[in-house]
C-alpha cells in the first residue's frame, strides 16, 4: 500500500543524517537572546554540540511554562501546553551533564 502525503508536507527528514553529508547549521539566531546567549555561553564552557544544548535548554523552559496555558483539541481533550524532544547521542557525550545545568533550577524548585 503506497502511502501520500498531504500536497503540502514536504518528506520527513531522517533521525540520523548521513555523514559523508554536511550538516545543517542548528538555527539558534532564530531563539530569543536571552536563550541564545546561555545556549553558546554554555556550549563554550561545556564544548556539548549546541543542538543537544538547545533541546536541553528549550525542554526545561517547556516544562517550567505548562502550568501557565492549556492547550485544547476539542472541549473535552484540554491538556497543558508541552514539547517533546528525543536526543540522539553517543554514550560519553555529556548529555546527562547538560541537561543538569539546565534543569537545576527547576530541580531546586
Amino acid at each position: 500500500m503506497e502511502q501520500t502525503l498531504h500536497p503540502e508536507w514536504q518528506l520527513p527528514l531522517p533521525l540520523i543524517t548521513n555523514t559523508d553529508s554536511p550538516q545543517q547549521v542548528y538555527p539558534i539566531d532564530s531563539l530569543p537572546n536571552i536563550i541564545k546567549e546561555a545556549i553558546t555561553t554554555y556550549q563554550q564552557y561545556g564544548q556539548q554540540p549546541t543542538p543537544l544544548i538547545a533541546c536541553s535548554a528549550l525542554a526545561n523552559i517547556s516544562l517550567a511554562c505548562q502550568s501557565l496555558a492549556n492547550v485544547a483539541r476539542d472541549h473535552l481533550l484540554v491538556s497543558p501546553i508541552s514539547l517533546y524532544f528525543l536526543v540522539v547521542a553517543q554514550s560519553g557525550e555529556r548529555k546527562s551533564g547538560v541537561d543538569k545545568t539546565f534543569g537545576a533550577g527547576i530541580r531546586n524548585w
